[in-house]
């Protein structure tokens, strides 16, 4: 993986984060202050796939996936992707194939619960 891919996909996690920071305090405490933001982010990791890397979120011991990025262009069941989209998840295994909802590598918006568009 290239130090360019490392950089994005770290951003893309600290997005996350932030988003769910800003969801769940009433007041703007610092991330390191708040449990239940160390919690989500403690909970959030990503899995390396054939095609893509998955971000999953954990809420107790059952866990669920927020996106997945495309890894490298490529034609995926007869479309096209580029290197950094996001997709949604439509199911445990696979990203909805529909559209993206951005790109790592340009300018995109992320929620904690998903996807944004």
């Amino acid at each position: 993986m290239s130090e360019q891919m490392k950089e994005a996909l770290e951003k893309y996690k600290g997005k996350i984060v932030d988003d769910y920071h800003s969801w769940s305090c009433v007041k703007k405490t610092p991330i390191e202050d708040n449990p239940r933001v160390l919690e989500f982010k403690k909970g959030l990791e990503m899995k390396e796939t054939r095609h893509y890397f998955k971000f999953l979120t954990a809420n107790g011991s059952s866990k669920s996936v927020h996106s997945f990025i495309v890894k490298e262009d490529k034609v995926i069941r007869g479309k096209e992707w580029k290197k950094g989209d996001i997709l949604m998840a439509a199911s445990f295994q696979s990203p909805a194939l529909n559209f993206i909802r951005g790109n790592i590598f340009k300018d995109y918006e992320i929620r904690w619960v998903g996807t944004a568009i």
